[in-house]
């Protein structure tokens, strides 16, 4: 589960954040699962489901931008050009 929530994210440490939400969540939710479908397919939906509003949260914050940019500075922070 953890390499499909790090495929979805591209981040071990985000797609450990998801597991371990995954897991919390369906231990909370364990009384509700009604074995209409398996065990792996009930957990893998629920770490879909918590990579998917991890990108919608991402998606909706403000990208910060390099501190060179925000100086006004037009080179980049690696060139050496005077």
């Amino acid at each position: 589960m953890q390499v499909h929530c790090y495929r979805m994210l591209g981040s071990v440490a985000d797609a450990e954040d998801a597991l371990q939400e995954t897991l919390t969540a369906a231990w909370r939710g364990l009384g509700g699962y009604q074995g209409r479908a398996g065990m792996r397919t009930w957990l893998y939906r629920i770490a879909t489901s918590r990579c998917l509003n991890m990108l919608r949260a991402a998606s909706r914050r403000p990208q910060a931008s390099p501190r060179w940019l925000a100086t006004g500075s037009a080179r980049s922070p690696g060139s050496t050009a005077p």
